[in-house]
């Protein structure tokens, strides 16, 4: 039988895990007025952030296509997409948030049912 150290450990690693699942999952953003799932792997943010500076850059484009992950590849503004990317940062954080809270929960909890207990 595993100690209550041991569950910690497994628990923990399994909230760390979770985490990074859920926000490589894609995030929802309302910047086009209307709900859109957006991806967040590394490529997508990579591919958010230089849409961001190319709009920057270049006054005279007024948007850029960018890809969704139900409707495709749509048109967005630089205020859009900075949207975007504020709505993506915000799951990150949350989900960071959510891990650090249950993190603690298992910290503090003093056998192993209180530490099986705890979901994501």
């Amino acid at each position: 039988m595993a100690t209550l150290e041991e569950v910690k450990a497994a628990k923990d690693a399994q909230l760390v895990y979770l985490c990074d699942f859920s926000i490589r999952q894609g995030f929802i953003s309302k910047a086009l007025g209307t709900a859109h799932t957006y991806p967040s792997d590394m490529e997508a943010q990579a591919n958010l952030q230089s849409s961001i500076k190319r709009l920057e850059n270049e006054p005279s484009k007024e948007v850029v296509i960018f890809k969704t992950m139900e409707a495709g590849f749509l048109p967005h503004t630089l205020e859009q997409l900075r949207q975007v990317l504020n709505d993506g940062f915000d799951h990150g954080e949350n989900m960071i948030i959510r891990r650090e809270l249950l993190r603690t929960q298992v910290e503090q909890a003093k056998n192993v049912q209180e530490v099986v207990s705890i979901v994501w």
